[in-house]
């Protein structure tokens, strides 16, 4: 008697989309964790500019001589 041609496929297609499944959840974690990346990078060139800012405000008014006393 032959094995009616579902039989054979059933197992792949849910083996198929256990796999897509795994695949689009690991590709959400991926997306997340890039775009937590790229906004700690952005944070970071921000801080950057603002010390880079400072800096030169410091070096401003002790060049000036402008102290407490």
């Amino acid at each position: 008697m032959p094995i009616p041609i579902m039989n054979i496929w059933i197992p792949i297609i849910k083996r198929d989309r256990i796999a897509y499944k795994t695949y689009l959840d690991a590709y959400k974690v991926y997306k997340q964790a890039k775009q937590d990346v790229d906004h700690l990078q952005e944070n970071m060139s921000e801080r950057a500019r603002e010390l880079d800012m400072l800096r030169y405000q410091i070096d401003e008014i002790e060049d000036a001589g402008l102290h407490n006393r």
